[in-house]
């Protein structure tokens, strides 16, 4: 008998497409892993997503040094032909200028020339959102659970949070003012369990993945995000001995918690002073 939690569901267009929507992560489904079809591969990251019902979400692939470096790269590339075409810009708008003067015309706006500290190619962090959940074929195994397991790249990611994809554009929330972040490894299925749809801890892999390596994710908090897709602001609710607030500051609990640990003197000795929170800075 197939349990709850075998019942992977694949990301569709529609009942009749099978096509993955742009942005979206691969989704493994059970049978394919156990016939052959799809397997675990030592290079890409993976990871499992328990809930009671069909859910989207985003995660956000947040840029590690390499990333930055690239992004940086290409923002000075793009700075250099835009200022090269700066001249030429203004050249022309004098020109339509002096024209519309002599005709008494409402006159051109003055071209903004571009500089280091105007020029922008967007956000980094907005490059890389992971979408998964919409539009998925219901278990008929178990009409009552839905299971996920994403093919992403490896590293370290955010939850941005419920929020859909559809054709009419995204709709949900975003946890911009507070959320949780874990690392995805390379060759490694990392377990998330229910903490997406329903902040419980509850971790734990189907019988078919747990010869595969694989960890439970090590949520942390996470400071403050941009609403890169306009949606309703929100923030993640407490998570007890992970992510706290005090009003608008992030918490980041574990943190606060490994450095009392730290500071925490051997049974014997003197008392040392308590521990500040450790913040997180939006």
């Amino acid at each position: 008998m197939v349990t709850p939690a075998l019942a992977f569901v694949a990301v569709a267009v529609s009942s009749i497409a099978c096509a993955k929507p742009a942005g979206y992560a691969d989704t493994i489904q059970e049978r394919d892993l156990l016939s052959g079809k799809e397997k675990i591969e030592p290079e890409s990251g993976y990871v499992y997503i328990r809930s009671p019902i069909p859910q989207g979400g985003v995660l956000l692939l947040l840029p590690d040094e390499a990333a930055i470096a690239r992004y940086e790269a290409e923002w000075a590339a793009a700075l250099a032909v835009v200022q090269q075409k700066y001249p030429a810009k203004l050249e022309d708008w004098e020109f339509r200028t002096r024209l519309a003067h002599g005709k008494g015309q409402k006159l051109p706006e003055k071209p903004i020339e571009p500089t280091p500290e105007n020029f922008s190619i967007g956000p980094i962090e907005e490059r890389n959102p992971v979408f998964y959940g919409l539009h998925i074929s219901a278990s008929t195994e178990s009409p009552q659970s839905y299971s996920y397991l994403l093919r992403v790249e490896p590293g370290r990611y955010a939850y941005y949070g419920p929020v859909s994809k559809g054709r009419d554009g995204l709709s949900g929330t975003c946890y911009c003012m507070g959320t949780v972040s874990f690392e995805v490894k390379a060759g490694r299925i990392t377990d998330t369990g229910k903490f997406f749809p329903s902040g419980m801890l509850a971790f734990g892999l189907p019988v078919s993945l747990q010869s595969y390596p694989n960890e439970q994710a090590d949520f942390r908090a996470h400071g403050k995000l941009d609403n890169f897709f306009g949606l309703a602001i929100g923030r993640m609710p407490r998570v007890a001995g992970i992510l706290a607030y005090d009003r608008d500051r992030v918490i980041d609990l574990k943190a606060q918690a490994e450095a009392a640990a730290v500071a925490t003197p051997d049974a014997g000795t003197a008392e040392t002073a308590p521990v500040a929170a450790a913040g997180i800075e939006g």
